[in-house]
């Protein structure tokens, strides 16, 4: 399977103008008119296929799902929402305290209460709140 981000030198989150300049700069310097190099014609071709696959909306959508299965994609499974995690609240650390009464009591009048300290789940220790998308 062909990585077609990596035979156009972009990265797989690029925009359309990205790929479009992309396209371009290596047409001009693997053209066969302007290149003499044996492999031209075979590169300009691969060049060619490789943007017109990117620059259509499904089929990037079904290449980006075949290098995911091939395990090629280096695209996150996680995108960042725009909401903070309330279970740490954006700390991304949970303080879990001892449960016992006399620790309550303790923490009640403002004495010192031993806890440790886990990493968030819902954000992963990064403070905010994910979600798997496919895009």
């Amino acid at each position: 399977m062909k990585n077609y981000y990596s035979i156009l030198g972009v990265r797989e989150d690029a925009t359309p103008l990205e790929l479009k300049s992309a396209y371009r700069n290596l047409m001009k310097k693997w053209h066969p008119d302007r290149c003499r190099h044996e492999d031209a014609t075979s590169r300009t071709e691969e060049v060619s296929f490789a943007y017109s696959v990117l620059c259509d909306p499904e089929s990037r959508l079904t290449h980006d799902l075949e290098l995911r299965e091939a395990g090629l994609s280096s695209k996150p499974l996680y995108f960042k929402t725009r909401t903070p995690c309330l279970d740490c609240y954006c700390k991304g650390f949970v303080k879990v305290y001892n449960s016992d009464m006399g620790s309550r009591i303790k923490g009640w009048f403002g004495f010192k209460v031993p806890y440790e300290e886990h990493m968030c789940l819902s954000c992963c220790g990064t403070g905010w709140v994910y979600r798997i998308e496919e895009r």
